[in-house]
């Protein structure tokens, strides 16, 4: 799965998944209200779809962010931060 680099990138398709997750719980509330099996089923796939595509792309930040700590076969030591003090 494709998921974008950047902070911005990441938080609209972050922000996708979350609509996209509203709208199949809005589609099963009225499906349920209505009595209509087709659109419950449907509602539910749905949701499902998302859930899965959420955690595929939690998989790979995840693989991306481990191969960006890994140079040449060698874990790289992140940045120290610096306490604003000088000793």
């Amino acid at each position: 799965m494709k998921v974008p680099k950047g902070r911005i990138g990441r938080l609209v398709f972050a922000g996708g998944q979350v609509a996209a997750a509203l709208a199949a719980l809005r589609a099963i509330k009225d499906a349920r209200s209505k009595g209509d099996k087709l659109a419950l089923l449907h509602g539910v796939l749905t949701g499902a779809v998302v859930a899965v595509t959420a955690v595929v792309a939690l998989r790979t930040v995840r693989e991306q962010s481990a191969e960006s700590d890994v140079a040449d076969g060698e874990l790289v030591e992140p940045k120290a931060l610096t306490s604003g003090s000088k000793s």
